[in-house]
């Protein structure tokens, strides 16, 4: 758990997949799902994006989450914004792979070392 102020804050490392890895997120696909994450906080309270990286084919993105039974929710709730918004640039049936992968980053050590992977992974791309 990551200290915020006096409060403990679980950060996780979130991947979500587009649909059979098409390279969907690209050019005006990729700016409709970044503006769906930076618009997330609003609509979920106690929400903070600590980074992300948006790649062809998936998003990574480390948050920080008070309540961590509410992650499912959340995925949800982005998805169905980032859908909403890519469609609206790009005729798509379907955006993404069902469910997501998530890891929980422990100490400010390992937030540190996932921010620097994730990236140098960006670069590399």
């Amino acid at each position: 758990m990551l200290r915020v102020g006096a409060m403990l804050v679980a950060a996780h490392l979130l991947t979500l997949s587009t649909h059979r890895r098409r390279f969907v997120l690209r050019g005006k696909g990729r700016d409709a799902a970044a503006g769906a994450l930076a618009l997330l906080p609003r609509r979920c309270p106690g929400l903070a994006v600590d980074c992300a990286v948006f790649m062809p084919d998936r998003v990574y993105a480390i948050v920080r989450l008070p309540n961590a039974s509410a992650l499912s929710s959340l995925v949800q709730v982005y998805k169905a914004a980032a859908t909403r918004r890519i469609k609206a640039t790009a005729a798509i049936d379907r955006v993404w792979e069902k469910g997501f992968e998530h890891r929980v980053i422990r100490d400010e050590a390992e937030l540190i070392a996932v921010r620097a992977a994730l990236r140098a992974y960006e670069r590399a791309t």
